[in-house]
């Protein structure tokens, strides 16, 4: 029985299996570009709850090493596709080059080039990665290209600094993983269309020169998630 099958008839089955220990039943257990084994864990993400993938992400930042950055890196794009991005995923182990991204998430004509950042070791020049894509968004009519660097230690000034002296200053952000993951749980307890594209939106580097903006993103009702009445019909997890 493969990985899929035991997902939807037996997701009991691995509430207490580690995600590496589920990666290694997944066809031949290896994550590779355009493999089995990464097309099955993909799928096998979307029946989990948003508590299995925080917990998940947590136990791969715990494990730094080449193994479990790929999990991390899938496990990044879960989230993109849960709140409505259009997500085409990168390669596992890219380079400093215009394919050093671990994926690519497009909001209409707004696409957000994703890099998670596990060590210290900063091996991606977003410089030269953001060139790359500035020159392609310049065939493509109206497409903007942005960053967002996902990091998994709290202590990110190298790659603030890194920014900042950058000339793609005012289009690259940076957000721990942790805090990543909060923005998911309120939009999967409403399943609120409106504010999966208020945090879409939230994603994209904005100026905050002037405070308006800001403050309608962090005290706009919609970012409230509702109680549940009493009786409510809990629904079951988005695929």
């Amino acid at each position: 029985m493969d990985l899929i099958t035991l997902a939807r008839n037996n997701p009991e089955a691995f509430e207490k299996k580690a995600v590496d220990q589920i990666v290694s039943i997944a066809a031949d257990g290896k994550l590779i570009d355009g493999s089995e084994c990464s097309l099955q864990f993909r799928e096998f993400l979307k029946y989990q709850s948003a508590e299995t993938i925080v917990r998940y992400s947590k136990f791969c930042l715990s494990h730094i090493d080449d193994h479990h950055a790929c999990i991390l890196q899938d496990l990044v794009n879960e989230f993109g596709r849960r709140l409505d991005f259009n997500v085409v995923p990168g390669k596992y182990r890219g380079s400093q080059g215009p394919d050093g991204y671990d994926g690519i998430w497009a909001a209409g004509k707004k696409q957000l080039l994703i890099v998670s950042k596990t060590t210290d070791d900063y091996k991606v020049n977003i410089d030269r990665l953001m060139a790359s894509f500035e020159r392609e968004g310049s065939d493509k009519s109206g497409v903007s290209f942005y960053g967002l660097i996902i990091a998994g230690k709290q202590d990110t000034w190298d790659i603030e600094s890194h920014i900042k002296g950058g000339r793609f200053f005012t289009d690259v952000r940076v957000i721990g993983v942790s805090a990543l993951f909060k923005l998911l749980a309120p939009y999967e307890a409403t399943d609120n269309k409106k504010l999966s594209k208020k945090i879409r939106d939230f994603l994209f580097p904005k100026d905050y020169i002037r405070l308006d903006q800001l403050v309608a993103d962090i005290f706009d009702p919609v970012l409230t998630a509702e109680e549940p009445s009493e009786g409510a019909v809990v629904e079951p997890v988005k695929s």
